[in-house]
């Protein structure tokens, strides 16, 4: 596809680097998934990959660079536009024994899809017995400005069924190993991708390697409040925490890596030792992944919040069109300090224990 070498589609600065560790060669996110997809075919012959712009000038953003001619056309498989045939011929791709990688340019088009993916693709294994090896992968959110139809974030809409797994890494180390991950996976799974991250740099062995889905992962240890972050949202948590340790404020910062599972026992592990808990997203707050969690949290750790759990994501489901009101539609590092201060400093305590008496708790 064409759009796929917009220079405006490209991040406006350098992302800030959180995840550089470990000694060794550095990849970008986009290098990270090509090489992913490389090793991929390379181990397995049924690895198939199939989309619109897989093997067409821009390659999904550079991420398919290469492969066709590698691996040949009948693996690299340019697809018309017919999101909702392509994604049928990839479930019985799948139920056929081969392990089909199918590109959505953005996840806006899986919306044309939604009958084959929630009807289909996530009740078959419970339907039929048997594995079910494939992945969908797709593009979300922000980019230049695109609108309401180019750049939202379905995660959500999801994420609460049983027969996908639902995978958002952050870093490209992340990226490789749970992509790896999905390909060999016997069920269903959706492969979100923030198109902000593509130039993001961090460590990558060379070699291939698994990383569990539905892991979270622990990027810093403090002792102030919980802050679980999503996608691109990690970017935003990394620069407010650097900035308010300046103020002895410190936190658990959590990159989720997955919506469907959650791993509900690192964030809960967490929050019985803070007390506070924060969920930043990429997508709209109301009926988001922040408010599983919130709900998940409350639950099983009333006894030890001191504050009602805050979140922050999107204010609404449509996005505008156009750079400017982009920045206010979004949250913004500043928005994450707010929250995160008004978290620490604000007597949330005094409000549980209001809250509990009302209902007839003890407080603590």
């Amino acid at each position: 596809m064409p759009w796929t070498k917009l220079v405006a589609d490209k991040h406006p600065h350098q992302l800030p680097d959180f995840y550089a560790t470990g000694e060794g060669r550095q990849l970008t996110y986009r290098e990270a998934i090509r090489e992913a997809l490389d090793q991929a075919m390379a181990l397995d012959p049924k690895v198939i990959i199939l989309g619109q712009g897989v093997n067409t000038p821009g390659y999904i953003y550079g991420t398919t660079s290469g492969l066709s001619a590698k691996f040949g056309k009948e693996r690299v498989i340019e697809t018309p536009v017919a999101e909702a045939a392509m994604t049928g011929i990839t479930l019985g791709m799948a139920v056929a024994g081969l392990r089909p990688v199918l590109v959505h340019m953005r996840n806006d088009f899986l919306l044309v899809s939604m009958d084959q993916i929630l009807n289909h693709i996530a009740h078959w294994q419970r339907l039929f017995r048997g594995p079910v090896p494939l992945v969908i992968r797709t593009i979300i959110a922000r980019g230049w400005g695109s609108g309401a139809q180019h750049a939202q974030s379905l995660q959500a809409l999801f994420a609460g069924l049983d027969g996908l797994e639902v995978v958002m890494p952050a870093t490209p180390y992340d990226v490789k190993g749970l992509f790896l991950s999905a390909v060999a996976a016997p069920k269903p799974v959706l492969f979100f991708e923030h198109r902000w991250l593509y130039e993001e740099k961090g460590y990558v062995p060379a070699e291939p390697y698994l990383l569990p889905l539905g892991t979270a992962a622990l990027r810093a240890e403090g002792k102030d409040l919980t802050v679980v972050a999503v996608s691109l949202a990690n970017r935003d948590v990394g620069l407010a925490l650097a900035e308010l340790v300046r103020d002895g404020i410190t936190a658990d910062w959590i990159d989720l890596r997955s919506v469907n599972p959650l791993d509900m026992e690192t964030i809960c592990r967490s929050v019985q030792k803070t007390g506070r808990l924060l969920v930043v997203e990429n997508g709209p707050v109301n009926c988001g992944v922040g408010a599983e969690i919130a709900t998940r949290v409350t639950a099983a750790c009333w006894d030890a919040l001191r504050a009602p759990v805050a979140r922050i994501g999107w204010p609404g489901t449509t996005v505008p069109a156009g750079p400017k009101l982009e920045e206010r539609f979004y949250p913004s590092v500043a928005d994450v300090c707010k929250s995160i201060v008004r978290l620490v400093k604000e007597d949330g305590r005094r409000t549980l224990c209001v809250r509990r008496s009302q209902i007839g708790l003890a407080s603590r």
